[in-house]
């Protein structure tokens, strides 16, 4: 079954999945994989194509980025698609292991 259906009907039609159920799923790698998996998803999250609304996107980066940012991680504005930022991930910062 395509994931995209499966996914449906378990959130969605059935409500059997959790709704963090996605970080635990091994076929994303983003509860064990490398950081740059679970921030490549993170950043996806803000897509003008995900979220297209801007102040939203751009909020949600903020609210990310202070998650994001103890560990020295951040995700930054890399363009624009579509008429809105398209976020990347950045790279860990000067002095912290990440």
């Amino acid at each position: 079954m395509l994931l995209r259906r499966r996914t449906s009907l378990g959130t969605v039609a059935n409500f059997d999945w959790a709704d963090d159920w996605v970080f635990d799923d091994p076929r994303f790698r983003l509860a064990d994989g490398p950081d740059q998996v679970l921030l490549a998803f993170l950043a996806q999250m803000a897509h003008p194509l995900v979220q297209p609304d801007t102040e939203q996107a751009v909020r949600l980066v903020t609210q990310l980025n202070r998650l994001l940012g103890p560990d020295g991680w951040e995700l930054r504005t890399s363009g624009f698609v579509s008429g809105g930022p398209s976020t990347r991930q950045g790279a860990p910062r000067a002095g912290l292991d990440a």
